[in-house]
């Protein structure tokens, strides 16, 4: 279990940490005297399970470093500790996404290691109710509630590091036929294969959504250049020169894609997902006007 102790008395956290590291919780446990090196501890690749967090710090006090904590690293059952018993604060967080408080000199150990075992099961069953309202159960991608957030997340980072991302919209462009002529069961195979053959693609710290019934979204996070959206765009299409079993059948996915940079501070987010879903209508015509053209020539060669 990882274990973020944030707390200025150095006897406390001291105690704290020889406590549970007594009680098998030994695996990883950092203390931070600060919310600033809090912070910066969470920057860790592998987020911690559990914060405890002291409401009165010597850059922080009240709300500001447990509600920091929780909205830096969601996936962390956030605790507090409080210096009365009747602490409205205290109470309050928990409404907040904090899990529970202590009483600071009140509250025995055992209730402590109770209580952070009894935190990490609400919070996580908390984490399981929100994935399920974020992810589409169909395909495992994420669904539009859930790009939203990945979004922001990444317009933030954008600004912050100065750094475009890509958008990517995709369109399954004979999903219309496939249900028709193969049935719905192949339809529902070819959203899940092109789902997945997204998501293999794509490094970790990008996001795959599904975002309509055919439509599909991928978020490209710190890209080098503007331009290299395009080149994931071109990277993305030649996943589909492959044919797909659906349903027991062999069959070629064709999909129309659009890419475009979020450039920070020079646009709004919406202004680059315009272009990446009108460079996708581009894609979209121009593929069609090429079957059209193959079609054409093929019936002239039949006829000759």
């Amino acid at each position: 279990m990882r274990i973020l102790i944030v707390e200025d008395d150095f006897s406390l956290s001291a105690l704290l940490k020889r406590g549970l590291s007594e009680s098998g919780h030994n695996d990883h446990i950092v203390i931070c005297a600060t919310l600033e090196a809090a912070m910066n501890s969470l920057t860790d690749p592998e987020p911690y399970d559990v914060a405890l967090v002291d409401l009165k710090l010597p850059d922080a006090e009240g709300s500001a470093a447990p509600l920091k904590i929780v909205e830096k690293s969601p996936e962390t059952a956030v605790i507090v500790f409080t210096g009365t018993r009747t602490s409205t604060l205290a109470a309050s967080l928990l409404r907040r996404g904090v899990q529970d408080y202590f009483v600071k000199g009140e509250s025995r150990f055992g209730e402590i290691k109770r209580g952070i075992q009894h935190a990490l099961n609400r919070h996580q069953a908390a984490q399981e109710l929100k994935r399920a309202a974020t992810i589409d159960e169909l395909t495992g991608a994420l669904n539009r509630h859930g790009v939203e957030h990945e979004i922001n997340a990444a317009r933030d980072q954008a600004e912050r590091t100065h750094k475009p991302f890509g958008i990517i919209y995709i369109d399954v462009d004979n999903m219309k036929a496939i249900n028709d002529s193969l049935g719905h069961a192949a339809g529902d195979d070819a959203l899940r294969i092109v789902a997945k053959r997204l998501r293999a693609a794509v490094r970790p710290q990008d996001c795959v959504a599904r975002i309509g019934g055919d439509e599909f979204m991928v978020i490209v996070n710190n890209l080098g250049h503007a331009d290299d959206a395009e080149l994931v765009k071109d990277k993305l299409l030649r996943l589909f020169d492959s044919l797909a079993t659906l349903n027991g059948n062999q069959q070629y996915l064709r999909c129309s894609m659009g890419a475009a940079a979020y450039h920070p501070g020079s646009e709004t987010i919406e202004m680059a997902m315009q272009r990446a879903d009108e460079s996708m209508y581009a894609h979209k015509r121009a593929s069609r006007m090429k079957h059209l053209q193959a079609d054409k020539q093929h019936i002239g060669e039949t006829t000759d």
